[in-house]
């Protein structure tokens, strides 16, 4: 059985899937197994895995139906605890790529830190392929919530971590939610009593404008984002993690904005929702007031616009009636 399975879901990523592979097999550490999950593509990507698998006994290969990000990564730990219990489990996207000594420094850190779960910086980058792998072993044995607190987007996504088996067991990303990372990895990093953090970037982020988060229009289902903001903010609350909570509160506030702003100007029809994120946003605000800091949302103006649409009403009535009576007195 592999020390690693390394699972990588692929969709619709021909141009930069071979990149993407031949950074794994690339590792100083070989005792890996490399989990490709097809989830469905229309390009040549199926193609491209079953070329790789044909060449190296390490990497298998899943095709199925299309079924989302989610799926497809519930699929690869699938198949990964089919493998046992013990060892590690790694995320990488097929569009993104990772420093040669990635798997090693990862599991040299858990190891000597005596935990299950090791995380590294990442770089964004542009297609230029970059590998600068370095002789630093040093790394900071954080808390969960120190975690969160020094790096929380690295603590939120699944990528740039090597996770113990035994710590992801029972857990699987939601389906159906575009945001399923916010909603389940939080979960898992608060499951471990400390984290080896390594504060080097080893994790190449490729910001593909053919993905699934960049050059495309706004939709509705984004917002799962504030569902999932909020259930972190009920799960830091309960369990006594109130710096932890009060970050995630800033993100459901500026979330609350956002989502707010993009329906007003495309989605006006759905008022039903639009009535539920302001509440939303009123309810954060008086909850964590003290804690936000305003000025990320736009300032208080924009809170009383989105949250209290009748006082924009009133205030554009007031000035009208104010230009009349001027125009009164001024003959």
């Amino acid at each position: 059985m592999a020390e690693i399975s390394v699972v990588v879901p692929v969709y619709n990523s021909e141009r930069y899937l071979p990149r993407c592979i031949d950074s794994i097999l690339a590792q100083t550490f070989s005792d890996f197994e490399l989990i490709l999950v097809d989830d469905g593509s229309t390009d040549k990507s199926g193609e491209i895995c079953d070329s790789y698998a044909g060449s190296d006994p390490r990497i298998s290969v899943i095709h199925q139906n299309n079924l989302g990000q989610a799926a497809a990564k519930n699929t690869g730990i699938d198949r990964a605890y089919k493998n046992g219990n013990e060892g590690w489990i790694a995320f990488i996207d097929s569009d993104d790529w990772i420093s040669s000594d990635y798997l090693f420094r990862l599991l040299d850190s858990a190891r000597r830190g005596g935990v299950k779960m090791a995380l590294c910086d990442l770089k964004e980058t542009k297609e230029t392929f970059s590998d600068v792998p370095n002789d630093d072993d040093a790394f900071v044995v954080y808390s969960p919530e120190q975690m969160w607190l020094a790096n929380r987007l690295v603590a939120t996504i699944p990528v740039c971590k090597l996770c113990s088996k035994r710590v992801f067991s029972g857990y699987r990303f939601p389906v159906g939610k575009v945001h399923e990372d916010e909603f389940l990895l939080y979960r898992v990093l608060f499951d471990c009593e400390n984290v080896a953090y390594i504060n080097r970037p080893m994790y190449y982020y490729f910001q593909n404008p053919e993905g699934i988060s960049l050059g495309k229009k706004w939709t509705p289902d984004r917002a799962d984002s504030l569902d999932a903001f909020l259930q972190q903010c009920r799960f830091f609350h309960k369990n006594g993690y109130y710096e932890a909570e009060n970050l995630s509160a800033s993100g459901l506030y500026v979330g609350c904005v956002e989502v707010l702003n993009h329906m007003l100007a495309d989605y006006p029809e759905q008022k039903r929702e639009i009535r539920r994120f302001r509440a939303l946003l009123r309810r954060t605000r008086r909850r964590y007031r003290r804690v936000l800091d305003e000025k990320e949302a736009g300032g208080r103006k924009t809170y009383e616009w989105l949250a209290h649409p009748v006082w924009k009403k009133l205030r554009k009535k007031y000035k009208k009636a104010l230009i009349r009576i001027r125009r009164t007195v001024n003959g």
